[in-house]
């Protein structure tokens, strides 16, 4: 947890920061889908928030991809999809 890290919690960031008063944070509508279609990489970075690399197999299935495209045709407000 943060405060075991000597952290002040978010929500107390948010206040002292002036970006949330209240120390809420407010879900926007989404804008832009980004889309991890597998995990197979052609590279191995230690930085990779998802731990992508050569060893890796996965891959979305046709009914995950399915699911993706029902959600986005319900989503007018996304403008973006980052395919990855």
């Amino acid at each position: 947890s943060l405060a075991a890290q000597g952290l002040p919690p978010f929500e107390g960031t948010l206040r002292s920061s002036g970006a949330r008063p209240d120390g809420a944070l407010r879900r926007r509508a989404t804008r832009t889908l980004q889309v991890n279609i597998g995990l197979y990489c052609n590279q191995a970075c230690s930085h990779c928030h998802v731990e992508s690399s050569p060893k890796r197999t996965e891959a979305m299935t046709r009914a995950d991809i399915a699911r993706l495209l029902e959600l986005l045709d319900a989503s007018p407000g996304v403008g973006v999809v980052d395919i990855t």
